[in-house]
């Protein structure tokens, strides 16, 4: 409603809908609210296999009740005409954002599903995640626990399940269940997701191995880094550096093969797979070791021809912030890649920027008129070519103007010449804040 007369903000509305996960719009009297559904609401959900759900013209009397039971009875229905659980899963979890793909997110799907508690720990039953059913039913493992070993009561039937996932690290899973549907079948199921999760997304579910405290790093699960780094002697205060790397390529990045690189400079590093991604969390307290180590590491990726795309945090409050930080490079890293095209390595500022960009970018309020109105004298004027030069000169050649004109394959004085005439069109000095910033920023949203 509060976006009714406003097509693209419902379009950004739909964008943003699609990637929090959710599958589809349902929209009540829309022929009162909205009089029709504007055509290019039409083709963004379209684009984005996003199904609108038009409820019954004129019939104010329907409830949401009245669609999310035909809805639920349709999915009950699916349910008992095909078992579609493990496959369907991997699914959700491929479609879902980076930072969201945690052994917490497979067991609460699990519950969901099965309408039952699971517990998932180690061999020595330390607890790794859990999930509970009803969401709201929260119990201590050490009741679970003390359930199963000594008695199941009249509402609760627990059990203990055994297994491996593909690294050959030994799990349990624990299950409590108050209905009688839980069957030896489900619970196999529930355990193939498990292990298909931890083979598909490289998330180190060991917690005897030092490198299994980079996923609750990254996620901020500060108890079970706390619990990781007690159990193997880690100390975390000494590593200060967090380098977060992705192929750009098919070839994959060897862990083995980085930890060499590090090893060979005798810095101090954690370094494992990580979902799409190769994380090293290290020492950097000597600049010429720092220096030494990206060109070994620049120098192994030419070789391979892997070329990544990485990000560096600095920081002696690791703890606090890698998980933000993991969250926006993960979140963003499409938009980093759209705004900064010639960058390989993206800065800590690089990705607070284009968090902040998105936020204006995606605002329902339209905060993102303002910056795409400073660039309108450009996109209007009959010479196209100023546009793109002052995209190059803002977002890729770093205010440089030899960089600009190597990069657009262009003369110096062509583009001293086109700079000029910006300034003119625009009203500004491209050096003077703060009405610069706000053109660099109209830049990067253009650039989206």
């Amino acid at each position: 409603y509060c976006v009714k007369d406003d097509v693209d903000a419902q379009c950004r509305l739909i964008e943003n809908a699609k990637r929090s996960g959710d599958v589809g719009l349902v929209l009540f009297y829309s022929d009162v609210i909205l009089e029709a559904v504007h055509p290019k609401v039409i083709q963004i959900a379209d684009f984005l296999h996003f199904p609108i759900i038009l409820m019954p013209e004129k019939d104010t009397g329907l409830k949401y009740s009245d669609v999310i039971s035909d809805v639920m009875e349709a999915i009950f229905m699916d349910r008992k005409a095909k078992n579609y659980f493990v496959s369907d899963t991997i699914d959700r979890l491929s479609q879902s954002p980076e930072k969201d793909r945690t052994p917490s997110m497979v067991l609460r799907l699990a519950s969901n599903y099965a309408k039952a508690s699971f517990f998932l720990c180690d061999n020595k039953e330390n607890l790794i995640a859990s999930s509970f059913w009803p969401i709201a039913n929260h119990m201590d493992f050490q009741e679970v626990q003390i359930l199963y070993k000594y008695h199941d009561t009249p509402s609760k039937r627990t059990y203990r399940v055994e297994f491996s996932d593909k690294n050959g690290s030994q799990l349990v899973l624990y299950t409590v269940t108050q209905n009688a549907r839980l069957n030896t079948s489900i619970l196999n199921e529930v355990v193939e997701v498990i292990q298909l999760f931890s083979l598909l997304w490289h998330y180190n579910l060991d917690l005897q191995s030092s490198e299994a405290v980079l996923p609750p790093l990254l996620e901020g699960d500060t108890e079970r880094i706390e619990f990781i780094c007690k159990r193997n002697g880690i100390d975390l205060s000494k590593y200060n550096e967090l380098r977060i790397m992705q192929s750009s390529t098919d070839i994959p990045i060897k862990s083995k093969a980085l930890r060499d690189i590090f090893a060979e400079l005798k810095i101090p590093t954690i370094l494992d797979s990580f979902g799409n991604y190769t994380v090293a969390l290290y020492e950097n307290v000597d600049p010429i070791k720092t220096s030494m180590l990206d060109t070994d590491l620049q120098a192994y990726m030419s070789d391979k021809n892997i070329y990544p795309l990485s990000t560096i945090l600095h920081s002696n409050r690791m703890v606090e912030d890698a998980p933000s930080f993991y969250k926006m490079f993960s979140t963003n890293i499409e938009s980093l890649k759209k705004i900064y095209p010639k960058k390989e390595i993206f800065s800590y500022s690089d990705v607070l920027f284009v968090n902040r960009v998105l936020s204006i970018f995606t605002s329902v309020d339209r905060d993102s008129k303002y910056y795409v109105d400073l660039l309108a004298p450009l996109v209007e004027d009959a010479d196209t070519e100023l546009l793109p030069t002052l995209l190059t000169y803002l977002l890729d050649a770093n205010a440089e103007v030899k960089a600009t004109s190597e990069m657009l394959y262009i003369h110096r004085n062509t583009v001293l010449y086109r700079l000029n005439k910006i300034r003119t069109l625009l009203n500004c000095n491209l050096n003077d804040l703060p009405h610069s910033y706000d053109i660099y920023v109209a830049a990067a949203i253009k650039r989206l």
